[in-house]
C-alpha cells in the first residue's frame, strides 16, 4: 500500500505540475497580447494609406475642428498646455480630447472619423509631407530615417501631391494669423 500511495502522490504531483505548466502560458497571454498603446499607434500609423479621398476627409475635418477650437479657446488651451497631453500617445490624446473638448471632437463623426483615427491621419499627413520636403531638399538619409514608420503609399501620395498639401498648409497658417488678429470669440454654451 505504501508503494501505491507513493505512486499516487507522484502522479497527483506530476499532474498538478503539468496543469500549472499548461495554464501558465494561457494566463500570461493577456499580458503579452496587451501591447503598449504606443506600439499600436505606431502599427496603425504604418498601416495608414493616405490617398485623395482621405486627404479631403482630413481637410474638411480639420477646418471644422479649427473653427470649433477658435470658439472654445479656454478648454483647448488648458488641454494643450497640460504636460500629460504633450507626452501622451495618440490614443491617450484622443481620450483626453474627447473628455475635455468633446464639443469639437464630436464634429469628426460626420466625416467618419474617431478622434484617434483623425489624430493618426493628421500625423501621417504631416510626417509624409515632411519626408517629401526632405527628398526635395536632397536630404536622403534624413528622409529615409523619417519614412521608416510610414506606409510607402502615403509618402508616394505626399510626393505626388506636395503642392496641393502645401497650399492647404499655407491657408491654415493664414487663417491662424487672421484669427490671432481678430477679437476673441465667445465660447459656445
Amino acid at each position: 500500500m505504501n508503494k501505491l500511495s507513493k505512486i499516487a502522490r507522484n502522479a497527483v504531483a506530476t499532474g498538478a505540475f503539468a496543469v500549472c505548466a499548461a495554464l501558465t502560458p494561457i494566463s500570461a497571454m493577456p499580458r503579452q497580447a496587451a501591447q503598449p498603446v504606443e506600439n499600436q499607434d505606431a502599427k496603425d500609423i504604418k498601416a495608414y494609406v493616405l490617398d485623395q479621398p482621405k486627404f479631403e476627409q482630413i481637410t474638411a475635418s480639420f477646418s471644422e475642428i479649427a473653427a470649433c477650437r477658435r470658439q472654445n479657446r479656454a478648454p483647448w488651451d488648458q488641454l494643450t498646455s497640460d504636460p500629460a497631453y504633450a507626452d501622451a500617445s495618440l490614443t491617450e490624446k484622443a481620450k483626453m480630447m474627447d473628455a475635455q473638448v468633446g464639443q469639437c471632437t464630436g464634429l469628426l463623426k460626420k466625416h467618419n472619423f474617431t478622434t484617434r483615427d483623425y489624430l493618426i491621419s493628421i500625423d501621417v499627413l504631416s510626417r509624409s509631407e515632411a519626408v517629401s520636403l526632405m527628398k526635395k531638399r536632397n536630404m536622403t538619409v534624413a528622409a529615409a530615417k523619417a519614412s521608416e514608420g510610414l506606409n510607402p503609399a502615403s509618402i508616394a501620395f505626399a510626393d505626388a501631391n506636395y503642392e496641393e498639401i502645401e497650399k492647404w498648409r499655407q491657408s491654415i497658417r493664414a487663417q491662424a494669423q487672421a484669427s490671432q488678429q481678430a477679437p476673441q470669440a465667445k465660447p459656445q454654451q
